[in-house]
């Protein structure tokens, strides 16, 4: 059994949690190569080596041309359900991920689940961001994932419903009951 603990002090982004499980052992180019198995295209994916307050950390940062495509929930968990180059854990925890936040997104929105559209979280990008991750966990044979509290960022930010307070409503209430600073 290998678990892994997330400190997530300063949040936890897609980018963030990835350059993490790289940073641990998981192969970037094993994730870039299952990846492809996904039917979207327009997007890389690099792994570089970042120096924060003298402590060094590795950082993927996903690229995409495309950067606000409007996808239904189930238009993404159709094309987890058929992408057969992914393993079926990775296929069955990204389809939980965001099947978990088109739930989200439909209470805040109050519609039923297949009339979500996600926003940022259906763009290429994200999608990238949170199959990736759950390959990495896959490479690196990870059976549980704990972690500690959340640190919550304050302000505003701009999305496509426009301007939302930090942390996000959708953010919130995935937190809701969990661990926060």
């Amino acid at each position: 059994m290998t678990a892994l603990w997330i400190d997530p002090v300063f949040g936890a982004s897609g980018d963030m949690l990835l350059g993490a499980l790289v940073g641990l052992g998981a192969d970037i180019d094993v994730v870039r190569e299952r990846l492809a198995a996904l039917p979207v295209g327009g997007w890389s994916i690099e792994a570089t080596t970042t120096t924060r307050c003298g402590l060094s950390a590795t950082r993927v940062a996903v690229c995409a041309d495309e950067q606000d495509h409007h996808r239904r929930w189930s238009d993404i968990d159709a094309m987890l359900d058929g992408a057969a180059g992914l393993s079926e854990h990775v296929r069955t925890g990204a389809r939980a991920t965001f099947l978990r936040l088109g739930e989200i997104e439909a209470a805040a929105h109050d519609v039923p689940l297949d009339d979500v559209h996600f926003h940022e979280v259906g763009a290429v990008d994200a999608i990238v961001d949170i199959v990736g991750v759950w390959i990495a966990l896959d490479l690196l044979g990870v059976d549980t994932v704990s972690c500690g509290p959340v640190g919550l960022g304050h302000g505003a930010v701009r999305g496509a419903h426009g301007v939302l307070p930090l942390p996000a409503p959708a953010t919130a209430s995935l937190l809701a009951g969990a661990p926060v600073r």
